[in-house]
């Protein structure tokens, strides 16, 4: 993306977004320069100071520098773009009406940079237009990835098919990146992919002195399959005390993996959005954090 806002098109696009007066106004676009305790994607920088910061969303949820606003505090101008469907969520309106972000969808940028290119015709137009058909591409990608929400019936008749895999992958990576911004784990480890019977993907993290594994697990999952694909799991020397923090039966024993804590609700309703199945399993690990805490 940077690449493509430092050539003439990008440039024109620029102007249009931050309302400049004349088209001779020039950015120099920087890349994951520090700002204060801030690393944005993308500095606009004019007179050797930074005029307008971007950011470049997918996936990935928002920091806490981004969701408190310290961006716009710190510059004025930011820009967001992200996917489509996520400029109808709510996760931004707080920053667009409090701080005056602008938002835009990766579709509207992409297709106001084809028309400033068929506008702006020079010898690199073609080399332009090219980088800027494998970014739609990509985006058309990124996409079709939002996933629809499992319902109860996905939960307790599994599928471990690649869909399942990286949306579960996607909602493990977003629990974690929520659990490390609200400070609920310590001594987090590395988040990994691994296999047992097939594939799982987490990070062990530490609550109040359990060594704990959180991630998708399927084993478990195929093992218990009322109990979901998500699980906290528990193999020491404290196991009773550590079963003896929840209501009874809430802790399953795993043959040959010690003792885990499924942590998707299954029941009446279930979830109408991603980022609902994300605050259920964080309510979820909160409360299981509380108790561990207490034990």
């Amino acid at each position: 993306m940077s690449l493509l806002l430092r050539e003439d098109p990008g440039q024109a696009l620029l102007r249009e977004l931050l309302k400049e007066d004349t088209d001779e106004a020039v950015y120099d676009v920087k890349t994951r320069l520090a700002i204060e305790d801030c690393v944005p994607d993308i500095h606009l920088i004019r007179d050797r100071k930074t005029f307008a910061l971007i950011e470049l969303k997918f996936d990935a949820g928002l920091t806490a520098n981004q969701s408190s606003g310290r961006y716009s505090e710190l510059v004025g101008r930011v820009i967001f773009i992200v996917p489509e469907k996520r400029t109808s969520s709510t996760e931004f309106d707080a920053l667009v009406s409090d701080y005056g972000i602008t938002l835009l969808s990766w579709h509207d940028i992409c297709a106001k940079l084809e028309q400033y290119a068929a506008v702006i015709n020079n010898r690199d137009s073609r080399l332009f237009l090219a980088a800027l058909v494998h970014l739609k591409e990509f985006c058309n990608v990124i996409e079709q990835r939002r996933f629809a929400p499992f319902s109860n019936e996905d939960l307790i008749h599994p599928k471990f098919d690649v869909s399942v895999e990286e949306h579960l992958v996607w909602i493990t990576r977003e629990v974690l990146l929520k659990t490390k911004q609200q400070g609920i784990f310590q001594d987090l480890g590395k988040l990994a992919a691994g296999y047992d019977e097939t594939f799982y993907y987490g990070q062990p993290v530490t609550i109040n002195g359990y060594r704990v594994w959180f991630g998708y697990w399927p084993l478990a999952w195929r093992r218990y399959p009322a109990r979901g694909p998500l699980w906290m799991q528990y193999s020491g020397r404290d196991e009773k005390r550590f079963v003896d923090s929840f209501p009874k039966h809430e802790v399953l024993k795993v043959p040959d993996n010690g003792v885990a804590l499924p942590l998707f609700v299954v029941g009446a309703n279930a979830p109408a959005s991603q980022e609902e199945e994300v605050r259920e399993i964080l309510e979820k690990i909160n409360e299981a954090v509380t108790r561990l805490k207490s034990s």
